[in-house]
């Protein structure tokens, strides 16, 4: 419910989930959310669902008031495509912190104003 703080955008095709996204606020801040997840069916890769699902996460995230969002993710390299994803929709690479993970596996924050 709301007071879980986890808020979800759906997508639906033929009955099936294949597809969402999951945000919420970050607590003792006033306007900033973290994007948690989004998840796309791999058989759905590719069609632009990754990037609905991102801008309707963004629009109930600006419509309660938030104006950051930030998102982590890995710098391993295997996670390129994932960070080229957030580059293409305004993302910001913020800061990076070594072997966060891992050795070799560093946390990368990044982050979009919404104006």
């Amino acid at each position: 419910g709301e007071a879980c703080g986890y808020h979800f955008v759906f997508a639906d095709r033929g009955g099936e989930t294949v597809g969402y996204a999951c945000h919420g606020p970050i607590p003792a801040t006033l306007q900033s959310h973290d994007l948690y997840w989004i998840v796309v069916r791999k058989s759905e890769q590719g069609r632009g669902l990754g990037s609905r699902l991102l801008a309707a996460a963004e629009a109930r995230i600006h419509a309660r008031g938030g104006h950051r969002v930030y998102v982590e993710t890995s710098s391993r390299l295997d996670y390129a495509a994932t960070r080229g994803f957030y580059r293409g929709q305004g993302y910001e690479l913020k800061a990076e912190l070594e072997d966060f993970y891992a050795p070799g596996d560093g946390k990368q924050i990044w982050l979009k104003v919404l104006t």
